[in-house]
């Protein structure tokens, strides 16, 4: 499966060339880049937001149909993306903010250690993003679990239409039957058109898991450096997992404000409520977290 040829790397979400403060977020696919434009509309004049789309670099994109190439690693993508990025922007230290949803903020916090002294940002904003340490990785060689995929999945359905799939409990199912499950409550809820088959979700779900398998096995064979540029974390009701701790990342920095939003991993981005949460978070760098986790 081919990308679009159409899609570029960095992608402008307003028209403010004159901002004095911009903001760069690394996202790593399934949903397209239009859902941040919400998050631009709540940004003040000053900021501006620029997103990387990863699923843009051939080399990540392929490797998830089997397309293995050597610079599909978190520090090859991120010194890809950190190049575009100095082509795009003159980045000054402590005039740009550094940002990632997903497993984009894991190629974030790489991308943080390979720059200049000169160009560090002013702080680092993960967005539901999960670190890359003991306990947090999975076997690359085998699936995950499907009470976590499923869970996942129902959100990145509904994301994709703009509805909510409701939740459901997927555990001790096999991932057929939490298929079947999910195809009645997102036809039900508007996610899918009435008359979708189980083969064509299966489609779907097998494009989308091999995204997440290969993330998955890009990040498993990477040793992450402790940070040392600020770091905010920022957290989805309904996010990838149910932990009252933040992530992982804080086994890699000292101390990690968390801020709680509404909506799921994927609503987070463009519902009305967490997108102008976000944005706020994204342009104070002295924002305040809602909890407080080190």
């Amino acid at each position: 499966m081919r990308r679009d040829p159409l899609r570029t790397l960095i992608r402008r979400i307003d028209e403010r060339d004159d901002a004095e403060h911009p903001l760069v977020l690394l996202h790593p696919g399934a949903l397209g880049t239009d859902v941040y434009h919400r998050i631009g509309e709540h940004l003040p004049e000053s900021r501006s937001l620029r997103v990387v789309d990863m699923e843009a670099i051939d080399a990540y994109y392929g490797a998830a149909f089997g397309e293995w190439h050597e610079d599909v690693s978190v520090e090859g993508l991120a010194a890809s993306v950190l190049d575009a990025v100095r082509d795009t922007l003159e980045l000054r230290a402590g005039q740009w903010t550094l940002a990632g949803w997903s497993f984009g903020g894991v190629i974030a916090h790489s991308l943080a250690h390979a720059l200049d002294a000169s160009e560090v940002p002013d702080r680092l904003v993960l967005l539901d993003s999960i670190a890359p340490v003991p306990g947090y990785l999975h076997d690359p060689e085998e699936d995950l679990a499907p009470e976590l995929v499923l869970a996942w999945f129902g959100f990145y359905l509904g994301a994709k239409r703009g509805v909510s799939v409701p939740e459901a409990d997927y555990s001790d199912v096999e991932l057929s039957e939490g298929l079947r499950r999910l195809l009645d409550l997102a036809v039900e809820a508007g996610a899918l058109p009435p008359g979708t088959s189980y083969p064509g979700l299966r489609k779907v779900f097998d494009v989308y898991n091999a995204g997440l398998l290969r993330n998955n096995r890009i990040t498993r064979g990477h040793r992450p450096t402790p940070g040392s540029v600020p770091l905010t974390l920022v957290r989805p009701r309904a996010g990838l997992l149910d932990t009252p701790r933040p992530l992982g990342w804080e086994r890699l920095y000292e101390h990690v404000p968390v801020v709680r939003c509404p909506g799921n991993h994927y609503s987070m981005l463009h519902e009305r409520e967490p997108a102008s949460l976000l944005a706020a978070v994204l342009a104070d760098p002295c924002a305040r977290s809602s909890e407080d986790s080190a």
